[in-house]
C-alpha cells in the first residue's frame, strides 16, 4: 500500500520503519509544524486478518495510557478515509536515536551508560505497570537511545492491559521475542509485570557483557529451553556477568541475575523494587569514584572545582574564626 503524501493534517516526509504490524513514517503537522511519527496499518494487513486491526488499535490504546519521559508519547489515534477504505493510524512523538539492538550488536556498552539505560527503562516499566500495562515484548530493538543516551521504550504491539484485554491471542499460543521472553511467557501462560522484569534483565545482561544471556540452535529450542528453565543444567543458564566483564560490581551482577530468575517468585516482584536497587547500585558506584570521567557532572563537582570549593570554604571559615577571635579579644 502506498501511503498518501498528504495524510490528513500531516505531510509525510519519509518512511523510517516497517514491521509486521505497520509502517512508521516521519511527518510534519500542519500549522504548528511539529515533527511527529505516524504508524500506519497497511490495508492489506487489515483485510488479511481482522485481529490485526484490533491489535493495532489496542497497541495505540495501551501506549496512550502512559505519559512518561522514557516512553514514546501517543498524540492521536484515528482513521484516514481513502475511499472505499479507512486507513488506521496513530500519531506519536518523533524521537531521533538508534535502537539499543544496533548499539550492543557484538559489543558491550560502557558500564555507566548501560546502567543509566537500565535505570531509565526500569522507571518506564514502573510507570506502565502502575497503569496496568504489561509490555510483553521488552527487547533491544524496542528501546531507542538518543545521542546523549536518553532511552525511550516503544512498540506496545503485543502489550496487555490488565482486566481489559480482548481475546487477541489464542490460549497457550506463544507471543513475544524468544531470546528475551520469560519462562511463563514461553509456556503461553498469563503474565504479569514480573515477566517484563525478566526480559529487561536479559536485555541489560547483553548490554553489560556484549553477549546473549541464552543460547540455542534455533527459535524452537530457545522456547523449549525457556519453558523448562528451572530444570536446565547450569551450562545452559546465563554465565555470571563478572566472568565476562570483571569491572561489573558484584551487587550489580546480583541485581541483573535476580531479574532473570526462572521462578517469578524469586525475581523482583515489582519494577519499583528493581528501580530502587538500581538507584542504590548507582550511588554505590559513584561513591567509590571508580568511574569519575563517565559520570554526568550534575552528580558532583568536577575535581578542580571541587578542590576550589573546599579551599573557598576553608578560607571563609578561616576569616570567620579570625573575626570572631578579634571580637573576643576586644
Amino acid at each position: 500500500m502506498e501511503i498518501p503524501r498528504k495524510f490528513g493534517k500531516y505531510n509525510i516526509l519519509s518512511v523510517i520503519g516497517q514491521g509486521s504490524m505497520g509502517t512508521v513514517c516521519k511527518a510534519e503537522q500542519d500549522v504548528i509544524r511539529r515533527i511527529v511519527a505516524i504508524k500506519v496499518l497497511p490495508l492489506e494487513l487489515a483485510k488479511e486478518d481482522k485481529r490485526k486491526e484490533l491489535r493495532f488499535e489496542y497497541e495505540a490504546k495501551s501506549a496512550a495510557r502512559l505519559f512518561h519521559p522514557h516512553i514514546i508519547t501517543i498524540f492521536e489515534i484515528g482513521k484516514l478515509s481513502v475511499p472505499p477504505d479507512d486507513i488506521h493510524y496513530f500519531v506519536m512523538q518523533y524521537f531521533k536515536g538508534e535502537s539499543l539492538a544496533n548499539l550492543i550488536e557484538g559489543k558491550k556498552l560502557p558500564l555507566m551508560t548501560a546502567l543509566s539505560i537500565f535505570e531509565q527503562i526500569a522507571s518506564a516499566l514502573d510507570h506502565a505497570h502502575t497503569k496496568e500495562v504489561i509490555h510483553r515484548d521488552i527487547k533491544p530493538s524496542n528501546i531507542i537511545v538518543s545521542s546523549d543516551w536518553k532511552a525511550k521504550l516503544l512498540d506496545f504491539g503485543i502489550a496487555k492491559i490488565i482486566k481489559e484485554s480482548p481475546q487477541l491471542t489464542k490460549p497457550g499460543y506463544v507471543i513475544g521475542s524468544a531470546p528475551y521472553m520469560s519462562p511463563e511467557q514461553a509456556r503461553g501462560e498469563t503474565v504479569d509485570g514480573r515477566s517484563d522484569i525478566f526480559s529487561l534483565g536479559v536485555v541489560v545482561y547483553e548490554a553489560f557483557t556484549g553477549q546473549r544471556a541464552f543460547f540455542a540452535k534455533n527459535k524452537r529450542d530457545m522456547i523449549l529451553n525457556r519453558q523448562k528453565m528451572d530444570k536446565l543444567p547450569k551450562k545452559k543458564l546465563p554465565t555470571r556477568m563478572r566472568l565476562i566483564n570483571p569491572e561489573i560490581p558484584t551487587y550489580l551482577e546480583e541485581i541483573v541475575h535476580k531479574c532473570m530468575e526462572g521462578n517469578p517468585a524469586n525475581r523482583y516482584q515489582t519494577a519499583r523494587e528493581l528501580l530502587e536497587d538500581i538507584t542504590k547500585c548507582k550511588l554505590l558506584i559513584l561513591s567509590e569514584r571508580k568511574f569519575y570521567n563517565l559520570v554526568p557532572k550534575y552528580y558532583y563537582l568536577p575535581k578542580k572545582k571541587h578542590y576550589l570549593t573546599l579551599l573557598s570554604i576553608s578560607a571563609v571559615a578561616g576569616v570567620i574564626i579570625f573575626i570572631a577571635g578579634t571580637i573576643a579579644i576586644l
